[in-house]
């Protein structure tokens, strides 16, 4: 990247200082084999030298997974299945990297494992409203928070769920 300078020889543009290497891998915890002969399947992330391990809910026998390809083997319908949920796992990922990365904001370890972990929350507005407050918690009076708790629920009476791309009528 090359700088600009003005007159006075002040940069312009300052480089950004982005995300680093993002990595993932699909691994099997072979080292503990439950009582049905299966493994734990695991999304390992890697970012900013810190690492991840998230559980995918799958269980397989360690024969059914394939290291390589980080995949299950074979052609039944719970292979396909499988790896059709580590595939979407792995896109979810690749979504909020590539979605960081345009917006030109900064992604750690614990925004990806936030996003992942609670994607609702860029849908659902009551989702987002109750996490934000849980965030201010310690900033707001307790009167402030009963009353927002209070308002929240009532909400939630009248729509379980409020869409951001929905308008009420």
């Amino acid at each position: 990247m090359q700088l600009s300078f003005n007159s006075k020889n002040y940069p312009i543009n300052y480089p950004n200082k982005m995300s680093g290497t993002l990595t993932h891998k699909i691994i099997q915890k072979r080292d503990y084999i439950r009582v049905d002969g299966t493994a734990a399947l695991y999304v390992q992330i890697f970012l900013d030298g810190k690492r991840k391990k998230l559980p995918l809910n799958i269980n397989v026998p360690p024969k059914m997974f394939d290291i390589k390809k980080q995949r299950i083997k074979g052609s039944s319908q719970i292979a396909k299945d499988y790896n059709l949920i580590i595939g979407k796992k792995i896109a979810d990922i690749n979504n909020i990297a590539v979605s960081y990365r345009l917006s030109g904001r900064y992604l750690n370890l614990e925004k990806l494992i936030e996003e992942l972990t609670n994607p609702t929350a860029k849908i659902d507005f009551i989702k987002f409203w109750e996490q934000q407050l849980e965030k201010q918690k310690d900033l707001l009076k307790p009167g402030t928070f009963r009353q927002q708790k209070s308002t929240i629920t009532k909400i939630k009476k009248f729509r379980n769920s409020i869409l951001f791309h929905e308008t009420i009528n």
